[in-house]
C-alpha cells in the first residue's frame, strides 16, 4: 500500500475509521501514532520501525510479520493481537497490555517488557534473549521452546507458565515467582544468576548437567537459596526473619545452612506453597540491608562513646597528676568508667510497621551488637548504606531509575574488589560519593542533593583512577556519562 504520509502527519486517535482498517505493508516510519485507535486493523508486514505507538489501542490487530524494531509501545493495548513472526528488537513495551496476544516465533531480543501484562499470551518459540521482563506478568503464558538466554526475569510472575523446552542459560531469576503449576520439563540451562548484573551465579563453578536445573528446582520448589558472598551478620538475619513473621504471620523457616565455597554461605529458606515466594525473598533481603545499616551505625556510635570516655579519662588523669605535683601533701584517688554506657537503654529498629529492639536479641546491652563479627561486610557502614540506597532505587516505579541503580551497583562492586588498588580510605570516600548520586536519583528536584551529586561527579573519577586494576573492570567514562545524563548534571 506504499508509504504513510510523512512530515508529522498522524492518525486522529478519536477517529473510528481505523477499526478493521486495511493497512497491510504500509511504511509508517516518521508517522505520529501516539494514542491511535487501530483496534482490529490489518497491519501485516507493516513497517513501524522506531514509531511512537504509546497508549495506542491495537486490540485484536493483525501485526503478523510487522517490523516494530526500536518502536516505543509504552502502555500500548495489544490484547488478543496477533504478532506472530513480528520483530520487536530493542522495542520499549513498558507496562504494555499483551493479554492473550499471539507472539509465537516473534523476535524480542533486548526489548523492554517491564511491568507488561503477558498473561495467557503465546510466546512459544519466541526469541526473548537479553530481554528485560522485570515485574512482568507471565501467568499461564506459553513459553514452550522460547529463548530466554540472558533475559532478566526479576520479580516476574510465572505461576502456571509453560517453559517446557525453553532456554534459560545466563538468565537472571532474582525473586521470580513460580509454583507447582509452572512447567520446567526439558529446560535447557547451563547456569543462571540469582541477582542482577550477573551476581550470584548458580552453580558457582562449571555448568548444570543435562536436566539438573529442572530436577534441582522442582525438588526445592518451595525454597529459595540466599547466598552471602561476604559473610553473614546473624543479628541482621535474625531480625529480618522476625519482621517477616510479625508482618505476615507466614510460616518461613531456615531449611539448611551450607558453606558452598570458601567464605560463601548459602542459606536455604523454606516457605509455604501458597505464598508469593518472590515477594517474601525480596522483603527479607531489603530488611536485612536496612537492619545491617542500623547495626553498623550503632556500632560506630558505640565506638565513638568509648573513644570519648578514654579521652575524658586521660584528661582527668592529667589534671590529677598536675594537682598532685602542686599539692604533694594531698592524696587523690579517681575511678575509671569502663563501660555500661548504653546497657540500660533500649535501641529500636523499625522496618515498615514492625518495630523490634536490639536489646531483645542481645540481652538489652548494645555491647552485644558490637561484639559481633563484622569482618565479612565489605566497606563497613557506608557500604551498607550504599546497598540500601541502591535497593530503594531498584524498587522505584519510574522505569529509568533502576538503570541508575545498575550503574551504581557496577561501581560499588568494582570499588570493593580486593584487587581494586584503592586504599580503604579511598574506598569509603568513593562509596560516599556513590551514595550522594543515588540519593539524587530518588529526589531529583532537591537542590541540596544536586549540589552534593555535582561534587561527587567531579571527585569520583579522580579517586577511582588511583586504583591500579579498577579501570579494567569497569567502563568508567561511559558509566559516568550515563549517570550525568540521567541526573541532568
Amino acid at each position: 500500500m506504499g508509504d504513510f504520509p510523512r512530515g508529522g502527519v498522524g492518525i486522529d486517535p478519536c477517529h473510528p475509521f481505523h477499526f478493521r482498517a486495511n493497512l497491510r505493508e504500509v511504511n509508517f516510519r516518521e508517522a505520529y501514532l501516539f494514542g491511535a485507535q487501530l483496534a482490529k486493523a490489518d497491519l501485516r508486514g507493516a513497517n513501524l520501525r522506531g514509531v511512537n505507538l504509546s497508549e495506542a489501542i491495537l486490540y485484536e490487530a493483525d501485526l503478523r510479520g510487522a517490523n516494530l524494531n526500536e518502536a516505543i509501545l509504552t502502555k500500548v493495548r495489544l490484547g488478543n493481537a496477533n504478532l506472530s513472526g513480528a520483530t520487536l528488537v530493542k522495542t520499549s513495551l513498558w507496562q504494555a497490555d499483551l493479554f492473550e496476544a499471539n507472539l509465537s516465533g516473534a523476535t524480542l531480543t533486548e526489548a523492554t517488557l517491564s511491568r507488561a501484562d503477558l498473561s495467557k499470551a503465546n510466546l512459544s518459540r519466541a526469541n526473548l534473549s537479553c530481554t528485560f521482563l522485570g515485574k512482568s506478568d507471565l501467568t499461564d503464558t506459553n513459553l514452550q521452546g522460547a529463548s530466554l538466554e540472558f533475559a532478566k526475569l526479576i520479580r516476574t510472575q510465572l505461576v502456571g507458565a509453560d517453559l517446557r523446552g525453553a532456554k534459560l542459560t545466563g538468565a537472571c531469576l532474582e525473586s521470580w515467582n513460580t509454583d507447582s503449576t509452572t512447567q520446567l520439563e526439558g529446560v535447557d540451562c547451563k547456569y543462571v544468576y540469582w541477582q542482577s548484573d550477573q551476581q550470584e551465579r548458580c552453580p558457582i563453578h562449571g555448568n548444570f548437567a543435562l536436566g539438573e536445573f529442572t530436577n534441582r528446582y522442582q525438588k526445592y520448589r518451595d525454597t529459595f537459596d540466599w547466598v552471602f558472598y561476604h559473610g553473614v551478620n546473624w543479628i541482621a538475619l535474625a531480625y529480618s526473619f522476625k519482621f517477616e513473621w510479625e508482618r505476615e504471620g507466614s510460616d518461613i523457616k531456615i531449611k539448611g545452612i551450607e558453606e558452598i565455597d570458601e567464605g560463601v554461605i548459602c542459606i536455604r529458606v523454606k516457605v509455604t506453597p501458597e505464598v508469593d515466594k518472590g515477594k517474601i525473598e525480596t522483603r527479607l533481603k531489603q530488611d536485612y540491608q536496612k537492619i545491617l545499616a542500623v547495626v553498623h551505625r550503632q556500632q560506630g556510635e558505640l565506638r565513638g562513646k568509648k573513644e570519648q570516655i578514654k579521652l575524658q579519662n586521660r584528661t582527668i588523669a592529667n589534671l590529677f597528676h598536675q594537682l598532685s605535683l602542686s599539692r604533694p601533701g594531698i592524696y587523690t584517688q579517681y575511678y575509671y568508667n569502663h563501660g555500661d554506657t548504653m546497657s540500660d537503654k533500649r535501641s529500636d529498629i523499625k522496618i515498615g510497621d514492625v518495630t523490634g529492639g536490639i536489646g531483645a536479641f542481645a540481652g538489652g546491652d548494645i555491647s552485644g551488637v558490637a561484639g559481633q563479627n563484622m569482618t565479612g561486610v565489605a566497606g563497613g557502614d557506608i557500604s551498607g548504606i550504599v546497598s540500601n540506597t541502591i535497593s530503594e532505587l531498584k524498587a522505584s516505579d519510574e522505569p529509568e531509575v533502576p538503570k541508575l541503580a545498575d550503574l551504581l551497583e557496577q561501581l560499588q562492586t568494582a570499588i570493593q574488589q580486593n584487587d581494586s588498588g584503592l586504599s580503604q580510605k579511598d574506598k569509603d570516600k568513593a562509596l560516599k560519593h556513590l551514595n550522594a548520586l543515588g540519593k539524587l536519583g530518588s529526589d531529583r528536584k532537591n537542590s541540596n542533593l544536586k549540589e552534593m551529586a555535582e561534587n561527587a561527579l567531579d571527585a569520583l573519577p579522580t579517586i577511582l583512577k588511583r586504583g591500579s586494576g579498577l579501570l579494567k573492570l569497569i567502563e568508567l567514562d561511559t558509566i559516568m556519562e550515563k549517570m550525568q545524563e540521567f541526573l541532568n548534571l
